[in-house]
């Protein structure tokens, strides 16, 4: 997924400097956007739109720029985009009136990467999170699941030890070998 970074000038001479910095520093022309004063909001939007803005977002910048103000908006490469918020940040943006969300850095958790990753809770009650009825993720999946004491959930899941040489196969009624020797 794309995030851009958007930083708005007071002036066309500020957000150029910008641009002009950015560019020398590596950053190739096809991943900058500048979006001036000159068309209607909606045309305006539209403009933001097309370098991966989300909607709500252009309309709000589209606003700034209606009342003279300049956009740069950024697709960072890979591995640059704290450079290029850097570099943006040098040339006096202004408020532009969107609120950015919560930092993605902030919502890592790197005791449950997964969860992270998919913007999953780790813990969860029973009744809040289904899948298909009443089953959790947990359940459906025959994984213990976290409760509020903070201990594993061992209802419903197989011994972790067993007296069964197989009880992998033995549960999913698989034969442990194919055909046999003759």
């Amino acid at each position: 997924m794309i995030h851009p970074i958007v930083r708005m000038y007071d002036s066309e001479q500020n957000a150029n400097d910008a641009v002009g910095q950015l560019k020398y520093c590596g950053v190739p022309e096809d991943r900058i956007t500048v979006v001036g004063p000159g068309d209607t909001v909606e045309d305006i939007a539209s403009a933001i739109m097309a370098a991966y803005v989300l909607r709500a977002d252009a309309l709000v910048y589209a606003e700034g720029v209606a009342q003279g103000r300049w956009l740069v908006v950024v697709q960072a490469p890979f591995g640059t985009a704290l450079s290029v918020g850097q570099v943006l940040d040098r040339y006096q943006p202004v408020d532009s009136g969107v609120r950015p969300d919560e930092e993605p850095a902030q919502l890592w958790d790197e005791a449950a990467p997964f969860s992270s990753m998919l913007s999953w809770p780790v813990l969860s009650k029973a009744s809040s999170r289904t899948i298909v009825g009443n089953k959790t993720t947990s359940s459906a999946l025959n994984l213990p699941e976290i409760t509020e004491s903070g201990k594993p959930s061992t209802e419903g899941m197989l011994p972790l030890l067993s007296s069964s040489p197989t009880p992998l196969s033995s549960l999913l009624h698989i034969p442990l070998l194919a055909g046999g020797k003759k």
